[in-house]
């Protein structure tokens, strides 16, 4: 299938965030066994330049489709519609917001940072598949999930799933796949977790099915 991608680039909504590290994390030696050439092509990234345009050079991803624009916070449904267009041909589209899904508490500003409900809706109603990061939320896990799926279930009968990776701060990829995606998806997230990737043998990341 192929992958596109919408990096979701935002400027720093507060000053603090042009010096607040972000992005500081690395991927530890001990997962290098997951995917020697991953590795290198990140480790590459993060010591030379640390940008979305070094990712899309080193090409880690497997895929030449991405929408780089700045998430336009006066004209945010043009943005929007851009990346439609330039993401249109792709059977899944992967979107990398800084936060996740909207919050209520989010205004102005700040939701440059989240993908907004509204703009799942198109994708979908394209025939495409869309996974998105999400932020976990202080919240109990069940909670977090079900009140993650009440949300989605507003604009879509499609049932998500999800892979969490729990290196640091939990980091959740939302999962809605189309129907005619459905058992390659499952069954991809379902490789994945029986390989050295799984909880298993790295404790890395877990797969929770949405009801």
């Amino acid at each position: 299938m192929k992958v596109g991608v919408n990096w979701y680039l935002t400027e720093p909504v507060a000053k603090v965030e042009s010096s607040n590290k972000d992005g500081k994390h690395r991927v530890a030696v001990k997962y290098k066994v997951c995917d020697s050439a991953l590795f290198e092509k990140l480790e590459n990234v993060f010591n030379k330049n640390r940008s979305v345009a070094s990712i899309e050079e080193q090409k880690p991803l497997r895929t030449r489709c991405f929408y780089h624009e700045k998430v336009d916070i006066f004209e945010r449904e043009r943005w929007h519609k851009k990346a439609l267009k330039k993401l249109e041909n792709c059977d899944v589209v992967f979107l990398d917001p800084d936060n996740g899904l909207e919050v209520d508490s989010a205004k102005g500003k700040k939701l440059s940072k989240y993908v907004l409900l509204d703009e799942l809706r198109p994708y979908i109603n394209n025939g495409q598949s869309v996974v998105f990061y999400n932020h976990r939320s202080r919240k109990q896990v069940g909670e977090y999930f079900i009140d993650l799926y009440k949300k989605l279930k507003k604009i879509t009968i499609i049932k998500p799933f999800s892979i969490s990776f729990h290196k640091g701060t939990i980091r959740d990829y939302i999962i809605l796949a189309h129907t005619k995606h459905e058992v390659k998806l499952r069954d991809a997230c379902t490789k994945m977790l029986e390989s050295v990737w799984g909880p298993k043998i790295m404790k890395l990341c877990q797969v929770d099915y949405g009801n």
